[in-house]
This record gives structure tokens, C-alpha cells and sequence, in this order.
């Protein structure tokens, strides 16, 4: 009887090696930045209104996991607004954005649950009649009842927020204040 389990342990011990081998080697050369960039850049256009440039895009399953992450290197907003020091809303070296696993596993929701910001600068600002450039996404029209809810806009719940050396700056006029911050890194 023990030399059964202890073969038996044995070949299911190699089968799950086998099966984390296989879908390491296939996430490997299915999921490559070249072809997961365009189809980011796709999605990225039908929600946000201003202009998005992303360079390029990777999927992180192993240090998110059991999360699924986009990794978008050189990543920008740009969204003028009259009165505003820059027209550039956010200026990236790179954005990780974690999605629920299991939430989209088993609900097909996209649910936002991390954001981590590296490098970069992020200029926040809203003039006195409270025109904002940080207003960049589309209406959600999926809301209403007989409309396509596969274009509804994800679910923003943010639990975790992680910020490397970004300047921040914030500055409205309707309220009189005018904040920088440089460098910061906060969790």
C-alpha cells in the first residue's frame, strides 16, 4: 500500500509540474507585449477621451498573483486645458495596474484592485468654472437597460495604491490652492 501512494504522489507531483510548465511556456508565447500592446491601446481609446500614449504593455501573473497585472511602460494623459501649467494630465515611466482574478474568472467584471506609479509626474488641475483635466473618460452608456453591458465602464474599487519618485502637482483655482510635491513615495 505505501508503495502505491508513493508512486501515485509521484506521478501527480509530474503531471502538476508538467501542467505549470505548459501554461508558463504558453502564457510565455501567447501573451507577449507585442501582441497584448495593441489591444490595450485598442481598449484604452473606448473609454478615454483624451490622448493616451502607452508604450509598451505586459501581462504580470506571478507577482500579482492570484491578480492579474498590466504592466504600461512610458505611459501618458494628455488632456489641455486652458490655465493649466501643462497640458500633460499624467507623464509615466511606468503603471501597473492589478484586475481582480477572480472577479473576472467567474463574474466577467473587471474590478481594479492595485495601482502602483513609477517615475513620472502627475499635474492635477481645475480652473475657477471647475473645467478639470482629470475628467478623461468616456460617459458610461451601458447603464441603461438593453444597452451592451460588455462596454461598461470597469468597476473602480482601489485597495491598494502605490506610489516611486512621481512629482505630483495639484492645483484649483476655484478653491485657491495650489500644491507640489516632488519625488514622493507612498503606499
Amino acid at each position: 500500500m505505501k508503495k502505491f501512494i508513493k508512486v501515485f504522489l509521484i506521478v501527480l507531483a509530474s503531471l502538476l509540474a508538467v501542467l505549470i510548465l505548459t501554461a508558463a511556456i504558453a502564457s510565455w508565447l501567447v501573451f507577449t507585449p507585442e501582441r497584448v500592446t495593441p489591444i490595450v491601446r485598442k481598449q484604452a481609446a473606448k473609454f478615454i477621451t483624451c490622448k493616451a500614449d502607452i508604450g509598451e504593455v505586459d501581462l504580470t501573473f506571478f507577482s500579482t498573483w492570484p491578480d492579474v497585472g498590466l504592466k504600461l511602460s512610458r505611459f501618458a494623459l494628455v488632456n489641455p486645458v486652458e490655465g493649466a501649467a501643462s497640458d500633460t494630465l499624467a507623464s509615466l515611466e511606468e503603471l501597473t495596474a492589478v484586475v481582480d482574478g477572480k472577479a473576472w474568472w467567474k463574474r466577467r467584471e473587471m474590478i481594479l484592485v492595485g495601482l502602483e506609479l513609477n517615475g513620472g509626474s502627475v499635474s492635477i488641475y481645475a480652473d475657477s468654472l471647475g473645467h478639470t483635466n482629470y475628467d478623461i473618460f468616456a460617459a458610461d452608456t451601458a447603464s441603461s437597460p438593453g444597452n451592451d453591458s460588455s462596454a461598461a465602464l470597469p468597476v473602480l474599487d482601489i485597495r491598494s495604491v502605490k506610489l516611486n519618485r512621481v512629482n505630483l502637482r495639484y492645483r484649483d483655482l476655484s478653491s485657491k490652492l495650489d500644491a507640489a510635491i516632488g519625488g514622493l513615495s507612498a503606499r
